[in-house]
């Protein structure tokens, strides 16, 4: 029973981690080649246990800016970035991502929640 629970938290912790990278494929990778190498059923139950996981933090990886084009700088993404971390407390990683419905301005949405400072946004509101 003790074992479950250290392999629990280490997976979570590893899921987290691995969630807050800017761009985990390339680490998942590799530990999906760790994996393999386990023996038994340690590797199939680490990755449900990870399965699990991800999918309790799957609100958290959609997080993403959306501009109009969707370009926005690596140091502008930083900083919103870490405005937000600041913000709730804990890490968060945001994507980037266009939508032309904007019309200009940004969008920040993060699992559920959504701030946005868009012209299609204050034209909604005067409207």
């Amino acid at each position: 029973m003790t074992r479950v629970s250290v392999t629990r938290s280490v997976v979570r912790r590893i899921a987290r981690n691995l969630i807050s990278l800017p761009d985990p494929r390339g680490v998942l990778a590799d530990m999906l080649s760790q994996v393999r190498q386990l023996r038994g059923h340690m590797g199939i139950d680490f990755l449900k246990l990870f399965h699990r996981e991800l999918i309790r933090l799957r609100p958290y990886a959609q997080n993403r800016v959306e501009t109009t084009d969707g370009r926005l700088g690596d140091d502008e993404l930083v900083k919103i970035t870490n405005t937000f971390s600041r913000h709730l407390g804990r890490a968060v990683v945001l994507e980037n991502a266009p939508n032309p419905s904007l019309l200009g301005g940004v969008r920040v949405i993060i699992g559920d929640r959504r701030w946005e400072r868009s012209i299609r946004g204050c034209l909604e509101r005067f409207v």
